[in-house]
């Protein structure tokens, strides 16, 4: 699988923890949990789902691997309070065929 891993909390702050990478191999897997073990904790003000799914549809867009299944995991801790409608961006989404968890 290609993972890629930003976060995120306006929809103007967005920051990249780690660029698309192939995870082929538990060594693999071992050395992306130790980069987001490491990342910095960035606190942030605002909550743009919408934002953060826009970003990933770019992300997934641009991604230099052709993957069958498209997701979008997303976490949070609030409600969409800034930037566009979450149903809009949703709806943008799926119409990629993109997966929102």
């Amino acid at each position: 699988m290609a993972v890629t891993m930003f976060e995120w909390a306006a929809d103007f702050n967005q920051r990249e923890v780690f660029g698309w990478t192939l995870v082929e191999s538990q060594a693999d897997a071992d050395r992306l949990a130790a980069l987001i073990r490491e990342a910095p904790a960035v606190a942030q003000s605002r909550t743009s789902i919408s934002g953060a799914i826009a970003r990933g549809v770019e992300l997934i867009e641009a991604a230099p691997y052709d993957g069958f299944r498209r997701v979008i995991d997303i976490s949070g801790d609030g409600p969409n309070n800034q930037g566009a409608s979450v149903v809009e961006a949703r709806d943008a989404a799926l119409a990629r065929r993109i997966v929102i968890n």
